[in-house]
């Protein structure tokens, strides 16, 4: 079975950004969440912080 990738969602009526990662046997073990215009914070191996003000 391939690798699920990370995930970005961004859902502009409920002003919520959430990146789902470290894929699971059938779903995502990590996701995180933000509101709109908060900072995203992406865990490693990729490591950054996603700025959601622009969505």
């Amino acid at each position: 079975m391939p690798e699920k990738p990370p995930h970005v969602r961004a859902d502009l009526r409920e002003a919520f950004a959430a990146l789902d990662v470290m894929p699971g046997f059938d779903d995502y073990t990590h996701s995180a969440s933000v509101s709109l215009g908060e900072d995203l914070h992406v865990p490693a191996p990729l490591e950054g912080v996603l700025p959601t003000g622009e969505f």
